[in-house]
Order: structure tokens, then C-alpha cells, then sequence
């Protein structure tokens, strides 16, 4: 037996569902239901019930999660406790952030960090943020910077700026342009004229995605999507191509050509979202969180509040 077997079984007594805890896990749900009939072979027992609708534990399986929560606490504690250990002998720092944000972000970001916490080597974590945000619950990630929502309610965070969701289309794509005079009210734009358009996307799940979805839904329609990809940066490139019209954050402008595209505010009351500066209140590095808050708020809102 294993970590790996703890957290399986625990995730999915928890969700009471293979789906949903392979999610959680990062796997595939084939590979989890494959991993637990290994442990379950292994020691001769079933730790679950299996319907077509739900999951439920066996008594076995009670007494697993039981002793194994208390496991995975004491495992949790040790590692914080080591961690710490290092930390102090080698004066590091972790510094989580999207690919997208790192590109944009990072050179500010490290500069609050080296004016402010000038003893301290940072060390760099890209990835998506709910990734992200599981590192710095199980105290492997000191900080994170990425926008809300944030989904872990063990998280704490903090404000950078407030960023704005930017209509954007190619300063080539003349039926967008020639509907300016309609859709601008009070120096921001009416979407419902822009229902018909092909519009690049990022894809499902991710929050830009669904922040997105119910700017569309506020004027009611649905958009059609001619492509979707995961990265910001490539919404924006298939924009610069003219290959349809799209949302980009305003964490983008400095570094937009806007010989090329127009980006407007919408007319909605869900453009904006926060940045945020995320961390557990249990980590090493909160000694040190709040000059580097007031430090990163000012240099970042000034450049970024729209």
C-alpha cells in the first residue's frame, strides 16, 4: 500500500463518483477504477458499492478512509514540517502562475519579490490554476497568481487588480467595424449586434471560457464557436489573423497591437474580474505576505487597472 492509494480511495469517498474524483486526481477514470481493484485485490476485500448512479463504501471501506484520513494528516504535517525545514536553510520561495499570466505577468511579479524579499531565490511554477491551487493547499506551492474564482475554500487570497474582459476583433474585418455606430452606447458595446460572428474561444472548463459564455448569455445568445484552443495567446493570434472575433483580458493591452485590433469594454455587468495573490494561511511564506501584497497591489495596479 501507498499514498497513491489513500488519496484514490479518500477522493472517491468523498465525490461518490469515479468521474468526478479521476477529475480531482488529475487521471483518467478507466486508469482509477483499475488502480482501486488492484488495492481491493490486494487485500482481498471490496471498499465500495457500485450502481449505475452512485458509489457507496463497504464497511471495509469505512474503516480504510477513517484510518487513512488520519494518515494522509499526519503524512501532510510532516511534509509542511521538512519543508519548512529547507526553506529556511535555503531561502526559496514558490511562485505559481499560468502560462498566459507568466508571459504577461512574471517580470513585475519577480521584481515585487526581489525588492521586498531580497534574500530569497524564487522559484517558478507554471500551470493551470486549479493545479495551482492544489499545490498550495498541500503547502507544496507558496503563492500563486491567477484569476478568480477561486475553488478551494482552504485558500486565501488577496486582490492585485481588477481586470476587464475586452470585446476584440481585426481592424481588417470591415462588418465589424461598420457596426460601431449601432452597438457603441456610452462608449461601450452592445454584443447582440455581434451574435452572428465566428468567435474565437478558449475551451470548456476553463473560467474565461464561462465568464465569456454569460457575457453572450447576457444579451442573449449562444456563440458560434469557429475555434478553440487553451492558450490566450493563441485567441489573440487568430484574432490578429482575422480568423473571427473574441474576448482577451485586459492584462493583454500593453502588449497588443492596436494598429491591428480594436479591443472595447462591453456593455456588461460581468467584465471585470480579479487577479489574485493566493496562498494557505498555514504556509512558511505567510511571514512574509503582507509588505509583498501592498508592494505587488501598487506596482501591478498601477500598470493594469483598467
Amino acid at each position: 500500500m501507498n499514498i497513491k492509494d489513500l488519496q484514490y480511495i479518500i477522493a472517491i469517498a468523498k465525490t461518490k463518483n469515479f468521474s468526478k474524483a479521476a477529475h480531482l486526481l488529475f487521471i483518467s477514470q478507466p486508469a482509477l477504477s483499475q488502480h482501486i481493484k488492484r488495492v481491493e485485490n490486494s487485500f482481498g476485500t471490496k471498499f465500495f458499492i457500485r450502481t449505475k448512479n452512485s458509489v457507496s463504501l463497504t464497511p471495509a471501506g469505512e474503516e480504510f478512509v477513517k484510518q487513512g484520513e488520519h494518515i494522509l494528516e499526519k503524512i501532510d504535517k510532516l511534509e509542511f514540517t521538512i519543508r519548512h525545514f529547507e526553506k529556511k536553510q535555503k531561502d526559496t520561495l514558490s511562485l505559481g502562475v499560468s502560462q498566459f499570466y507568466g508571459r504577461h505577468l512574471l517580470g513585475d511579479l519577480i521584481n515585487c519579490f526581489a525588492m521586498n524579499l531580497p534574500k530569497y531565490k524564487i522559484k517558478i511554477i507554471e500551470g493551470e490554476s486549479k493545479y495551482l491551487e492544489n499545490l498550495i493547499v498541500a503547502k507544496k506551492l507558496d503563492f500563486g497568481v491567477f484569476p478568480a474564482p477561486i475553488y478551494n475554500k482552504k485558500i486565501n487570497f488577496v486582490t492585485l487588480y481588477k481586470e476587464k474582459i475586452m470585446f476584440s476583433f481585426n481592424n481588417k474585418n470591415t462588418d465589424a467595424i461598420n457596426l460601431l455606430n449601432e452597438a457603441i452606447e456610452n462608449n461601450k458595446i452592445n454584443l447582440g449586434f455581434y451574435k452572428s460572428f465566428p468567435f474565437i474561444f478558449l475551451k470548456e472548463g476553463l473560467k474565461l471560457r464561462i465568464l465569456s459564455k454569460r457575457i453572450c448569455k447576457e444579451f442573449n445568445f449562444f456563440p458560434y464557436a469557429i475555434f478553440e484552443t487553451e492558450n490566450l495567446d493563441t485567441v489573440y493570434s487568430m484574432i490578429l489573423n482575422n480568423y473571427g472575433v473574441g474576448f482577451l483580458p485586459s492584462t493583454m493591452l500593453p502588449n497588443i497591437d492596436v494598429s491591428k485590433v480594436t479591443c472595447l469594454e462591453i456593455a456588461s455587468r460581468f467584465v471585470s474580474r480579479d487577479l489574485v495573490l493566493a496562498y494557505n494561511e498555514d504556509c512558511f511564506a505567510c511571514d512574509f505576505i503582507q509588505p509583498l501584497i501592498l508592494a505587488a497591489q501598487k506596482e501591478m495596479g498601477n500598470k493594469y487597472n483598467i
